[in-house]
């Protein structure tokens, strides 16, 4: 349906509509006439009964109606909420701070810019798009669990991908947060270590900028810089992840599903939910077996036993690929997953405290201890500002999704930068911004030149003050890195300017050689895009 365009809001609301009449008609063993007839006659009574007594009674009867039974429904939600409040204020008061931070923290960013804060996210965007189109590449490494996710979501809501790609990411965050807590919740059976490991990771208090003693041997301070480095990169992933996400996810759940296998009355449920986590597991990121294998083993010993096992192999796994030159290759799965292990270390750490306060304080050791975590956190370890390297101005995220609105589909084509790729497939044609400057730039300059497209649009995206990426040139990095034409043309400060100065250059010179084919789609101070009327013979 999407590819004959037919999949729009008003196929959505029959689609939906035409699904609740199904099934009020299978309520009603598909009585079809007799409930037609049925309906009729109430329409018919009931327009015959406001005729006799006037419309204005009826009205304010119905009104009167819906009131009551409205301000009765109110009182009864008003009722429960009173209860759960009186009864676990403390949980409720701590767990609100706990969400807030978190849904602040993944939320901020994608609600204030389009365009996107990860590279990853323009590959998963691309992906996106090419199932959507139905041009989805065999030679895949691994299933695009997050790009199908996405995929669905956008045709079942018939919202644009990248719409959908910029706040399912932070959602997931927010579900890891939530599956990190269920977890410590039914291994440990400790409410003090599920508030310290979702709010460890709600409000990512493992960001840090420590400066390393220089007497300290490089291979360690190479090894901490990976590290740190990767912690403080990894705050990006709580608003932006992707697949391992989603791996990571069912592997916390289905560590948690398998204990309840062993404890609950509901066995079965459990151990079939605990195998289809694993099997997602196993499809997205198999390296994270490890960690389930290692905590099924561990159940023998008990839940805790068992959570402490997996955390530390976690953490160890972590710090141990973190090593420069490692004999395990560059797979970097568990350190940027370390996060969770390290909340999952809180909890258990906190869990330790409250049981050393107890012999103290007896039973307020709990509330004490929260607070004292609560006020550590909030004071010393809230996350540092995240450096973001955008590779594109929001505007031209923004401008690119809109052409793809108000153009006719494949009856355009954009010159830009590598990311507008993933933004304009499936609805128009891209152009390198590189390879089309290398074509054309000597020929501009001829009168009778014009540029050649099967398409009668043209549309050239221009930075009048190149981004800078913040990605600089490095010595640590190899030649094929350097060399490679996408770092030289727009991850590269000044090869990103020239290019962009070169491509504004080439259009100012066609615009005064051809200006009735020429137009400023849109500029302000840092873009502005051409328009390029195309001849329509070839």
């Amino acid at each position: 349906m999407s590819a004959l365009h037919l999949f729009s809001w008003l196929t959505l609301v029959i689609l939906y509509g035409g699904c609740f009449l199904l099934s009020w008609l299978h309520r009603h063993s598909w009585r079809v006439k007799q409930q037609y007839n049925l309906i009729f006659q109430g329409i018919a009574f009931t327009v015959l009964d406001a005729l006799d007594q006037g419309f204005l009674p009826k009205i304010s009867q119905a009104l009167d109606g819906m009131g009551q039974i409205a301000k009765k429904q109110f009182l009864n939600i008003q009722k429960v909420i009173a209860i759960a409040i009186t009864q676990n204020i403390q949980d409720v008061l701590i767990l609100t701070v706990i969400l807030t931070f978190a849904v602040l923290l993944r939320f901020e960013y994608p609600w204030q810019e389009l365009r996107f804060t990860n590279p990853d996210s323009y590959s998963l965007l691309l992906t996106t798009r090419q199932i959507l189109a139905g041009d989805v590449n065999a030679q895949m490494q691994s299933f695009p669990a997050f790009s199908a996710l996405a995929a669905v979501l956008s045709l079942l809501g018939a919202m644009d991908a990248m719409q959908v790609i910029r706040f399912l990411s932070p959602l997931l965050g927010c579900l890891l947060v939530l599956s990190v807590g269920y977890s410590m919740g039914v291994i440990t059976n400790s409410r003090i270590a599920v508030m310290g490991a979702m709010y460890s990771l709600g409000a990512y208090i493992f960001t840090s900028h420590i400066e390393i003693p220089q007497f300290v041997p490089n291979w360690i301070q190479q090894w901490l810089n990976t590290v740190t480095g990767s912690l403080n990169t990894s705050l990006i992933h709580q608003w932006a992840g992707g697949d391992l996400e989603i791996g990571v996810i069912c592997l916390v759940l289905g560590l948690g599903r398998a204990w309840e296998a062993s404890r609950t009355q509901h066995r079965r449920i459990a151990l079939i939910d605990a195998v289809c986590c694993l099997i997602i597991v196993a499809i997205i990121q198999p390296q994270l077996l490890i960690l389930a294998l290692c905590g099924g083993i561990s159940f023998i010993g008990g839940g805790r036993f068992a959570l402490t096992v997996v955390t530390i192999i976690w953490i160890v796994l972590a710090l141990a690929l973190a090593l420069p030159e490692n004999p395990w290759g560059s797979a970097n799965t568990f350190l940027v997953t370390l996060p969770v292990g390290l909340s999952w270390l809180w909890g258990l750490f906190l869990t330790l405290t409250s049981w050393l306060l107890s012999l103290i304080l007896g039973v307020w050791s709990e509330i004490v201890s929260l607070i004292l975590m609560l006020a550590i956190a909030i004071n010393f370890l809230l996350p540092l500002p995240p450096k973001i390297s955008y590779l594109e101005y929001d505007m031209a995220a923004r401008k690119t999704l809109e052409l793809r609105v108000r153009f006719p589909l494949k009856r355009w084509v954009i010159v830009a930068p590598i990311e507008q790729l993933a933004e304009s497939y499936g609805a128009g044609w891209y152009e390198d911004m590189g390879l089309f400057v290398e074509k054309y730039s000597s020929l501009v300059s001829k009168p009778n030149f014009h540029f050649r497209y099967s398409v009668p649009h043209l549309f050239i995206f221009v930075e009048k003050r190149p981004l800078v990426t913040g990605l600089r040139a490095s010595q640590s990095l190899p030649y094929s890195v350097l060399s490679d034409p996408t770092y030289l043309y727009y991850r590269s400060s000044a090869g990103r300017a020239s290019l962009e100065f070169t491509t504004l250059q080439m259009c100012e010179t066609y615009r005064r050689l051809h200006e009735q084919d020429v137009a400023i789609y849109y500029e302000d101070q840092d873009l502005r895009i051409y328009q390029v009327r195309l001849p329509e013979e070839l």
